[in-house]
C-alpha cells in the first residue's frame, strides 16, 4: 500500500494549473510576459495587443480577465512591466513596435501608465497615463530601463544607454493633456570611463556602482567595478575581479 505524501510534498503541489499554449503565433493568441506584479494567482500578460490582468483564483469567470491597456493598432507591445511606485501605485510600463512599412524605419512608441492599488491587490483604474512615439525624443532608441530613485515623488527613474553615456529621465505628469506632452524629461547625464570597453555593463539600482563583464576571457571571467564620482557625472575605474568561467573544460574536451 502505498504512503500518502508527506506533508513537504503536499506543499510542492500546485494548487492551480494554467496551460499556456505557446505554440500560438505571437499577435492573434499568444499568451506572452507572464507577470505576477502585486499578490500569487493574480497575472498580468499581453495577449493579442492587449495588456491584461487575470485572477486565476476567481470563480467569476465572465470577469476575467480584466483590461489594463486597450489595444493601440496597428501597433502591438513587444515588452510589458509592472513597477510598484511611492503612494500605494504602480506602473505599468510598455514597449510597442509600428506596423513595419517598405523603405521606410519602424517607429517605436512608449506606454506609461499610473495606477492605483486596491485593497484586493488588483490594478486599479488608470490616475494618468501616455501612449506615443518616442520619435523626436529618445533618437529612436527604446532600450529604457527603470532604476530607484530618492530624487522625485514617484521613487523611479528611467536610464537610456547611448554610445558613450547614459541618460537619466523623470516622469512628468504635471501636463494637463499626456496624450500631446511627452512625459520623460531629461534629468541627468552620466558619462562612461574610458575603461568600459566590453559589452555586458550592469548599472546597480541606486546608479551608483556599475559593473563590466568580459565573459569571452577564458578560463576566467573578468569583472571590472567602477564607482560614480561625487559629481555625479562620471564613473571611475575602481579594481578588477577575475572568476573562474563556468564553462571549464574537462578531459575529453567537453564542456560542462
Amino acid at each position: 500500500m502505498d504512503e500518502p505524501p508527506s506533508p513537504l510534498l503536499k506543499s510542492r503541489i500546485p494548487r492551480k494549473t494554467v496551460i499556456v499554449d505557446y505554440s500560438l503565433p505571437d499577435g492573434e493568441f499568444g499568451i506572452y510576459d507572464l507577470h505576477c506584479p502585486l499578490r500569487k494567482g493574480i497575472i498580468c500578460y499581453r495577449r493579442n495587443g492587449t495588456i491584461f490582468e487575470h485572477n486565476i483564483h476567481s470563480s467569476a469567470r465572465k470577469h476575467e480577465p480584466r483590461i489594463i491597456v486597450p489595444k493601440h493598432p496597428p501597433q502591438r507591445p513587444f515588452s510589458i512591466s509592472f513597477v510598484p511606485i511611492r503612494g500605494n501605485r504602480i506602473l505599468v510600463f510598455a514597449k510597442y513596435i509600428g506596423r513595419e512599412q517598405p523603405g521606410r524605419i519602424r517607429n517605436y512608441y512608449l506606454h506609461l501608465s499610473i495606477h492605483g492599488i486596491r485593497s484586493d491587490h488588483r490594478i486599479g483604474s488608470a490616475l494618468w497615463s501616455f501612449h506615443g512615439s518616442i520619435d523626436g525624443y529618445l533618437d529612436n532608441n527604446l532600450d529604457l530601463k527603470v532604476i530607484k530613485s530618492t530624487e522625485n515623488e514617484l521613487g523611479i527613474t528611467f536610464w537610456a544607454r547611448f554610445d558613450n553615456h547614459w541618460k537619466l529621465f523623470d516622469i512628468s505628469t504635471a501636463e494637463a493633456d499626456a496624450s500631446k506632452n511627452f512625459p520623460l524629461i531629461e534629468s541627468g547625464r552620466i558619462d562612461f570611463d574610458l575603461r568600459l570597453k566590453y559589452f555586458l555593463v550592469t548599472l546597480s539600482p541606486e546608479t551608483r556602482i556599475l559593473l563590466n563583464v568580459d565573459a569571452n576571457n577564458q578560463p576566467n571571467e573578468t569583472v571590472d567595478i567602477h564607482y560614480l564620482d561625487p559629481g555625479g557625472t562620471n564613473f571611475s575605474f575602481v579594481t578588477r575581479m577575475s572568476i573562474p568561467s563556468l564553462k571549464a573544460k574537462n578531459g575529453s574536451g567537453r564542456t560542462v
